[in-house]
């Protein structure tokens, strides 16, 4: 009996402190949401934020019923339906993928960078790597050609229950929208990015040191110019040369607080 009555104490506080324990979560909870909202009122844009405790259940969310564009997080997506073809025996992990130099996408990524020839070929496992590890981008445009493209990813996703997600298009392509290069390719617009550095005359529009000397050194370097450097003359050439930049402003309103507002970067 006495042992009944302990065991039965012990539920009691156990259930008391459970209690307060959920309390304090979800107070704590709320402190954040308070304190993140604050925080957006002084940011340019929207703020969007959603984090969940993993056994709990308590969440914080900002603007959570949203929508929002996914950036690198829909990565995660197209790895997720690469796996779901290895475990359906459509591919394998070891199978090998061409990795074409025009493919590869202008930025800091670890396959551009590092593999400057053709005949590039890497592993299923190779590439999925590199897209969630460090959110390359040639890698996730490789990935997702190999998963079917943007149409099957949104497909796996609808089957597993996700409904308010979807994936349009190619990290290349987004890109390329939002430097305003339309359809051209990232070969055509670094051909005349390298004609512009090259020239004797740097001053056709562009202000004095836009161009710091390490990066036009870096992009006259044979046998091909490193992806950062490209990405850093197409972006200053893009805010400042009349030839081929667009309007900054109407990609990201955050380039108002770089100092790229309309009357610095329109054409």
């Amino acid at each position: 009996m006495k042992r009944n009555v302990a065991l039965i104490c012990i539920a009691i506080v156990s259930s008391f402190f459970a209690g307060q324990y959920a309390f304090a979560q979800e107070h704590n909870a709320q402190d954040i949401s308070q304190k993140l909202e604050n925080v957006s009122q002084g940011l340019v844009g929207r703020m969007g934020v959603a984090a969940q405790e993993i056994g709990s259940g308590v969440s914080v969310t900002i603007n959570g019923n949203e929508a929002f564009v996914m950036a690198s997080t829909y990565k995660v997506a197209i790895a997720t339906t690469l796996l779901d073809l290895v475990d359906k025996g459509q591919l394998k992990l070891t199978d090998f993928i061409d990795v074409p130099l025009e493919t590869m996408v202008v930025g800091p990524n670890p396959i551009t960078v590092n593999f400057v020839h053709p005949g590039v070929k890497l592993s299923v496992a190779n590439l999925i790597e590199p897209m969630i590890t460090e959110s390359d981008n040639t890698a996730t445009d490789t990935c997702l050609k190999v998963a079917g493209g943007p149409e099957a990813v949104t497909k796996m996703l609808r089957s597993i229950g996700i409904t308010e997600q979807r994936v349009d298009r190619e990290c290349s392509e987004i890109l390329r929208d939002f430097y305003g290069l339309q359809d051209k390719a990232y070969a055509t617009v670094a051909a005349e990015a390298y004609a512009i550095v090259c020239s004797d005359d740097l001053s056709n529009g562009l202000p004095p040191l836009v161009f710091p000397d390490f990066v036009v050194q870096d992009f006259k370097r044979p046998p091909r110019r490193s992806s950062s450097s490209t990405t850093g003359v197409m972006d200053s050439i893009s805010r400042y040369n009349p030839k081929i930049r667009r309007t900054f402003a109407a990609s990201s309103a955050l380039t108002t607080n770089f100092g790229l507002g309309p009357d610095r970067s329109t054409s």
